[in-house]
């Protein structure tokens, strides 16, 4: 089979798992260089967005293990935006405290 045999025979299904499993690794990948934090609102969008497209590609081809893991990981990463928007909140609180003092 050659590239172009390869290419063509890639579904819609497939291009589902591989942007899902695109975007986990990239965020990891950008994470690791110091680029984003483990706090950062774009690493969990990336998490929760990969982590959806993931458990969908494995939901349609019957993959329900992993898709457990996937589920997990989307859970994870609603928990880290919801963190992220109460550390937001608390610091905009912070900011009118020390704004209404001053």
């Amino acid at each position: 089979m050659n590239l172009h045999d390869i290419l063509v025979s890639i579904s819609v299904v497939d291009i589902i798992g591989l942007t899902g499993a695109a975007l986990i690794i990239f965020g990891f990948f950008r994470i690791t260089l110091g680029m984003w934090t483990s706090r950062s609102l774009w690493y969990e969008i990336d998490n929760l967005a990969g982590a959806t497209l993931l458990g969908i590609h494995e939901l349609l081809i019957g993959a329900y293990i992993p898709m457990v893991l996937s589920l997990m990981w989307a859970i994870v990463a609603i928990k880290g935006l919801t963190s992220f928007q109460q550390r937001s909140d608390e610091q905009k609180l912070k900011k009118a405290l020390k704004d209404r003092k001053g």
